[in-house]
């Protein structure tokens, strides 16, 4: 069989498959040759970088539609989940979309990109977003088998019951009151830049 027989049998997902495979190459070519201008890039240091490329193209491409196809089932009613299933998506749709992030920077970078606003881009989001996310989740998780306990549903001892209902009320409280010290941040940063405004005037 020949590579034009070959060629031919390719569905479109194999197609996609080899411009992932070229398009992660070029990528690790010009980040590594931007990481170190100077040296020409090895076989090895392309391959690796290109696989965590081509890694971080296929999660993007294969989990971001269907994670997003789940999410409007849900939303229009198509398909119902249990909390720990909308859990479990939330979680998965997080992470894809920092492998995103992640890839938007690295091929920015490649590029020649300035990725300042990246950084700060990535800053806000872990500081807004995931830590939050992060401290929700797990106080979900631990009120969620309370729940399951009081409901008869799954039973547990007691002392696990009283750590879950410890570390719940902690949670709680730990991100009340990290999200009003980032809010206290942002007052004394907008004052501050308003009083620098008054002093050049």
């Amino acid at each position: 069989m020949g590579p034009s027989m070959i060629l031919a049998q390719l569905t479109p997902f194999g197609w996609t498959l080899i411009a992932v495979m070229i398009v992660s190459v070029f990528i690790a070519l010009k980040f590594l040759k931007r990481t170190n201008p100077e040296s020409k890039p090895g076989c090895a240091g392309v391959a690796y970088v290109a696989t965590i490329c081509f890694i971080l193209f296929l999660f993007v491409l294969v989990f971001l539609p269907l994670l997003s196809q789940r999410i409007y089932q849900g939303i229009t009613g198509e398909r119902s989940g249990g909390f720990l299933e909308w859990i479990t998506v939330g979680g998965c749709f997080v992470m894809v979309s920092g492998m995103f992030y992640l890839m938007s920077w690295g091929i920015a970078f490649a590029l020649g990109r300035n990725t300042r606003r990246f950084a700060a881009v990535g800053r806000q989001l872990l500081a807004w977003f995931l830590i939050p996310m992060a401290m929700l989740f797990m106080f979900s998780v631990l009120c969620y088998a309370v729940y399951l306990h009081f409901a008869g549903q799954k039973q547990q001892p007691f002392w696990v019951i009283a750590i879950c209902l410890l570390f719940a009320v902690a949670l709680f409280f730990g991100c009340w009151g990290y999200l009003k010290m980032l809010a206290d941040q942002q007052r004394t940063l907008r004052n501050n830049k308003n009083n620098r405004r008054g002093n050049k005037l």
